[in-house]
């Protein structure tokens, strides 16, 4: 079975992630990224026996801005910015 891609651009209106969501857009397996839930290393809210993941304090973990204008969203009379690089290090299984 494939694994989907999603990026955070494809989400950012939205509120919140499901544990899936989060797994494709880090590069995760579902596992991992439970255990991130679990652990407190990745943000995210308890509900019931469901995780949901805030997609505001994912993105500010990572460092990203969703406010900014990504690369398709920049108007076109507007200078072209480099797009921000996003580097996972350790373990974070």
């Amino acid at each position: 079975m494939p694994v989907p891609t999603l990026t955070l651009a494809e989400v950012a209106g939205r509120d919140v992630l499901t544990v899936e969501e989060t797994a494709a857009i880090l590069g995760l397996s579902r596992g991992g990224t439970y255990a991130g839930c679990r652990s407190g290393e990745l943000p995210a809210v308890k509900v019931g026996a469901r995780y949901l993941i805030p997609v505001r304090r994912l993105s500010a973990l990572l460092g990203l801005d969703l406010d900014e204008p990504g690369p398709s969203e920049t108007p076109s009379d507007a200078p072209a910015t480099p797009a921000a690089s996003l580097s996972i290090v350790g373990d974070v299984s």
